[in-house]
């Protein structure tokens, strides 16, 4: 029966689809689509090139380099490029300066998190202390130790142990190690010595808790988790055994640290966390023969040999003393540490350092170990030793400087030098009693210190924070050295602080400033001195001793030198509450009550930066929320507000000379808020302070008002290394009797930091010139009359913007929404502006915005929230979160965007638009082949050319990146290919004055040009290939008999190239098999008009046909051709092809 023959006609009016198999791909949908776009309905054009601008760097540090060599992520203000790479934000000038880039100051990819281990607000925590037991490389579990005591009668110590899973901290085992009571400060000098500190130090599979025990004992119980982690296995601490390691009974100071077989011959037959070799080093102070304290014991101890026993053993003669060389001396009658009375609550430390260098040295200072002790020259002194691996002194330094060390840390800054880091206090004689609060001078400085013989002063000396405790040991991360400190400003009780994570400057400079790259929420800061101190005067209580050791959990090896790990993590405690009870002394008093925590800092987040253009700057994520305002990079708000200074918080007595009131006399009260103007001259605010009230009694009274500056902030009233803050502390102060606050004036803290001798304040007088006639004329502060106040957005992974608003998710998970943004003000947030989904643990992976609703996705559903949220007074509210779409998680690593017509998302069910109605659009599934596992780094939309781009992650040398378009109009989807040589990948993409930019690895940005039809990513051309591909084509049906004559192309010439034309037969799995593949090539260099080209079929008789379609060859740099739609000739019958035996089934 002859075949009827007939013309298809497929117009190129559909894009890409990979949801159905090939087999069945509908008729004009494509089953590749690659750098080809829609120009119009039925027609594809050859996508523009990406060109590669000018990197350079001017009126930089030289350090720098004059171009960037390395970015990670591009975003724009307003018509200002921005890109962040080599561990800055750079800005591009305007094309009058060359568009060179300049140096806006530091952003590093971070990610800081405080997560509470048990939070109970019934019992007082000391800091945690944490060490992972690894299984191969990756942590497996990790024991956790802290000291308890109850919150309301606080008689007893009591030393906690835990195990719990190193990823989720989940709790597997907790029990009580021992307990003794406490002994009163009135009762005995040496009381605050008393604490147990425990520390916990792993070797191997075994974990050690050792702390102190009553009498100057130390004592230890371990615990062995076998892994990997067996069926059955249990866990259990070992009863509490004495480490045979005896100090001083009066003043039992002591440290330990675990020393690893980096370049320590001494320890390297023995074994340390991750199954390297290795030992813990304690030292110790003893009393030496003439009966005082004034020798330092130190020892090695291992656990003993046989493999099921968790009993540790001194490491033969390792155990020796060391003395101190000052002059007192060794036997002289003053001790060489302070009593620590009801009066005077500073105790003295030794602090140990094992630095366990991976780069080992040659020679005998592989493996040094630092002591920080102190020691008696007419009051406490401050001594360093640097040991050998075989606790023989190699260098000895002597700190001319009066005070009580109290934590240190050092890392290796060259073969030659060490740098140490050290927090300390004034000797206690000069202040630190209960009306005082605090010493006068208690600071973190860090200096460098020769590695062989004697020095007597502080080398390159550098005052790191005033007020601030050392909280870990240093860490290295891509040859950057890091510290956390926590900060209280003020006195105990102060809910004005934070927990800080420090970058240290560059070796050898004296100038520059510790920069802080991460922080947390104001007020949640770990027990440092300040609130430690005044506990240990009203309560007999000293909970913080020692700093916490960190460990790299994501690297092979589980030390703090790993420079390739990215995750560090370390024991802590966070603030809780406060709460009152009545102390020995029978004194009412308010105790802060603090829980262990773990805290992880993360330099690999999931989203390594996301920001959102505001109308008062660019906001962006990170160790804390960034603003760019324009000229310099900055924390958005403040780090804490204002504190007065008094000694009672809320009361102030006034001086008695030099007012002027003239019949004023009554109440008055001051409020103090900090102010800073950005470049852009928005005003930023923190919150005020607490009120404090004063009465004037006589006309000539004075009120010295003493405020608490900031320890550190980034604001600046110029570039971004400036010291010159521009930040101002303002005064607000009341009518007399009155209750609302007006200007009173203000009073620059630019210089106080470093230069006050006192407690780092600013002051400001108030003689009463301003009468309250002229003062209600003032303005008022921004609170009163019920005005939420502004806070400080702390780690953060996440924003978007929604209803005039800026909205933030943080490191803990909550979703954080700001006031109303107005002209010239800051984006200030507040505490009434938090929206949460579960707890702290429920990961929250992407907020967007989809009209009305906004959208709140956690790994596993979708939610939302409507209405207007509340009004600038905190009226109002938006909905509680709502779920709308079980089971569809969002991926943390991947970008989101809003639209006119709803939000993109890349779901755990594929690329998807979520519609206002809150409907789900699955718009990549017809891509989800070539997305498949990548995350998307970077999502875009024009809105004019109604195409959605979605650049996908893929990391690999030597490869290509690729864009997934969306065409909104059309609901069609295509695909560009960039190809990049060596690490040169795509990291990050935007949109600025309607032009697309591509930011990749290398620190290039490559501008999208429409009309240019090759990429310049690496400094040439490179051509790149138009192809096209449809579905196997049945005309007569699925299986059914057809002859394919031939094909007919047609399109519109524009530019020299080659085509090529390839068929494939019968649903073929191996395109390029030689029986079922046709092809044939053309070099097409001039107009047919029109352009249209014939192919005819040689396996005409077929089931099925798939056309694909090639413009490419080295002459195809421009536009080449438009191509619109393919012509098949073919003939059908009914029935279907017959098959051989091989493909039929018995009894078929």
């Amino acid at each position: 029966m002859p075949l009827k023959k007939q013309v298809v006609t497929m117009p190129f009016a559909k894009g890409l689809n990979e949801k159905l198999g090939d087999g069945v791909v509908p008729l004009g949908e494509l089953t590749q689509a690659e750098n080809v776009s829609f120009d119009k309905a039925g027609q594809l054009v050859k996508r523009g090139g990406f060109r590669k601008e000018d990197n350079g760097v001017a009126f930089s540090d030289s350090s720098l380099g004059n171009s960037l060599s390395n970015a990670n992520f591009g975003s724009s203000l307003h018509n200002t490029m921005v890109i962040s790479g080599q561990k800055r934000l750079f800005a591009r000038m305007s094309s009058g300066a060359s568009d060179r880039y300049y140096d806006a100051g530091a952003l590093i990819p971070c990610e800081q998190e405080n997560r509470f281990l048990n939070r109970d607000g019934s019992f007082k925590h000391g800091p945690a202390k944490v060490g992972y037991i690894f299984n191969s490389s990756t942590a497996a579990v990790a024991v956790v130790a802290y000291t308890q005591v109850s919150a309301d009668n606080p008689a007893t110590y009591f030393v906690v142990g835990e195990v719990r899973d190193a990823v989720t901290t989940k709790l597997l085992h907790r029990e009580i190690i021992d307990s003794y009571t406490i002994t009163a400060t009135s009762s005995s000098a040496d009381a605050l010595y008393d604490t147990p500190d425990p520390h916990v130090c792993v070797l191997g599979t075994k974990a050690f808790i050792v702390y102190l025990d009553t009498g100057g004992s130390l004592s230890y119980s371990g615990i062995s988790v076998a892994t990997p982690i067996s069926t059955g296995q249990t866990l259990a601490f070992s009863s509490p055994a004495s480490l045979g390691f005896s100090i001083d009974a009066d003043k039992p100071i002591w440290d330990c640290d675990v020393a690893t077989s980096e370049g320590n011959a001494t320890v390297a037959s023995h074994t340390s966390g991750k199954n390297t070799a290795g030992c813990i080093v304690v030292a110790g102070l003893v009393a030496n023969s003439g009966g005082t304290d004034g020798d330092i014991r130190v020892g090695y101890f291992t656990n003993a040999s046989a493999a099921a026993t968790v009993t540790l053993v001194a490491v033969t003669g390792s155990t020796g003393t060391i003395t101190y060389s000052g002059t007192g001396g060794t036997g002289s009658s003053d001790e060489a540490v302070p009593d620590a009375t009801s009066t005077s609550a500073i105790t003295g430390s030794i602090n140990v350092t094992a630095l366990n260098e991976t780069d080992a040295m040659a020679g005998p200072l592989n493996g040094q170990i630092l002591i920080t002790s102190n020691y008696d020259n007419s009051g406490p002194k401050i001594e360093f030793k640097l040991l050998e691996h075989d606790l023989t002194v190699d260098a000895n330094m002597v700190a001319n400087t009066a005070g009580i060390a109290l934590r240190s840390t050092a890392w290796r800054e060259s073969d030659s030098l060490i740098r140490v880091a050290l927090e300390y206090a004034e000797h206690p004689a000069a202040s630190g009693s209960k009306t005082s609060f605090r010493p006068s001078d208690h600071r973190i400085i860090s200096f460098e210190m020769n590695r062989t013989g004697n020095q007597t002063s502080l080398a390159n000396e550098t005052v790191v924070a005033y007020n601030c405790s050392l909280i870990s040991e240093s860490f290295t991360h891509d040859s950057e050295r890091y510290l956390c400190v926590s900060f209280t400003c003020g006195r105990r009780n102060s809910l004005s602080g934070n927990l800080f994570t420090l970058k240290a400057p560059p070796t050898g400079t004296t100038t520059e400033k510790w920069t802080p790259v991460a922080a947390g929420s104001t007020g949640e800061q770990p027990v440092n001195f300040t609130s430690d101190h005044q506990s240990g005067l009203e309560s007999s209580l000293h909970l913080f001793r020692s700093i916490s050791r960190v460990t790299a959990i994501t690297a092979s090896e589980g030390t703090i030198s790993d420079v390739q790990s990215s995750i560090f993590s370390f024991g802590a405690n966070r603030f809780t509450g406060l709460n009152g009870i009545s102390n020995s002394s029978s004194e009412d008093i308010t105790e802060e009550i603090h829980s262990a925590s773990l805290v992880s800092v993360n330099f690999s987040p999931s989203r390594t930066f996301k920001s959102v253009e505001t109308p008062n700057g660019l906001l962006i994520t990170g160790g804390y929320l960034h603003h760019y305002d324009g000229s310099t990079v900055a924390e958005n708000g403040f780090f804490n507000f204002p504190v007065f200074d008094g000694t009672t918080p809320s009361t102030l007595t006034p001086a008695g000379t030099g007012g002027t009131w003239s019949g004023r006399l009554g109440t008055y009260r001051y409020r103090a808020v900090y102010e800073w103007y950005d470049e852009m001259g928005n005003l930023h605010r923190s919150a005020p302070s607490d009120s404090i009230k004063v009465e004037i009694s006589a006309n000539s009274q004075s009120v010295p008002l003493k405020i608490f500056v900031p320890q550190f902030t980034r604001k600046t009233t110029g570039r971004s290394d400036s010291d010159a803050t521009g930040v101002h502390v303002c005064i607000y102060r009341t009518a007399k009797n009155g209750s609302l606050y007006h200007r009173l004036g203000s009073k620059g803290i630019d210089g106080v930091s470093g230069g006050f001798a006192a407690l780092r304040h600013q002051e400001f007088t108030d003689y009463g010139t301003v009468t309250d006639e002229e003062l209600v004329d003032n303005e008022v502060l921004y609170t009163d009359g019920g005005i939420p106040m502004n806070t400080f957005v702390g780690s953060c992974k996440d924003l978007a913007l929604h209803k005039e608003r800026a909205f933030v998710t943080t490191s803990d998970n909550a979703v954080l929404f700001s006031k109303s943004m107005g002209a010239r003000d800051g984006v200030n947030f507040t505490d009434i502006g938090t929206a949460r989904v579960g707890s702290e643990k429920q990961s929250i992976n992407a907020i967007e915005s989809a009209g009305e609703a906004f959208l709140i996705f956690t790994d596993f559903d979708g939610f939302y929230i409507t209405g207007e949220g509340p009004d600038q007074a905190g009226v109002g509210a938006f909905t509680e979160p709502k779920r709308f779409a079980p089971g569809l998680g969002a991926i943390n690593s991947s970008d989101h965007m809003t639209s006119s017509n709803g939000a993109f998302v890349h779901s755990t069910r594929g690329l998807v638009r979520i519609l206002p109605d809150l409907k789900v659009d699955y718009v990549g599934a017809r891509a989800e082949d070539i997305i498949g596992n990548s995350s998307i780094h970077s999502m875009c939309i024009d809105e004019a050319t109604n195409e959605a781009r979605f650049f996908l992650t893929n990391t690999a040398s030597g490869s290509s990146n690729e864009i997934v378009v969306y065409h909104t109009l059309y609901n069609q989807l295509t695909v560009h290919t960039v190809a990049y040589s060596g690490s040169n990948y795509g990291v990050g993409a935007f949109y600025m004055d309607s032009d697309l930019y591509r930011v990749t690895a290398d620190g290039n940005v490559h501008k999208y040009s429409p009309k240019n039809y090759t990429d310049n990513c690496t400094g040439s051309d490179t051509v790149y290939k138009m192809r096209v591909t449809t579905g196997d084509i049945n005309i007569a049906g699925l299986q059914n008999a057809q002859r394919i004559y031939r094909i007919i192309i047609l399109g519109d010439y524009k530019s020299p190239h080659t085509l090529s034309v390839s068929s494939f037969v019968d649903y073929s799995v191996n395109l390029f098999s030689s029986s079922k593949v046709e092809s044939f090539s053309q070099d097409v260099s001039s107009d047919n008009d029109p352009y249209n080209f014939r192919m005819h079929f040689k396996n005409q008789k077929c089931k099925a046909v798939r056309v694909g379609i090639t413009i490419s060859g080295s002459s195809a740099t421009g536009e080449t051709v438009i191509l619109q739609g393919l012509a098949f000739e073919v003939g059908a019958r009914a029935g279907t092809f017959k098959l051989p035996t091989t493909q039929t089934l018995a009894g078929s």
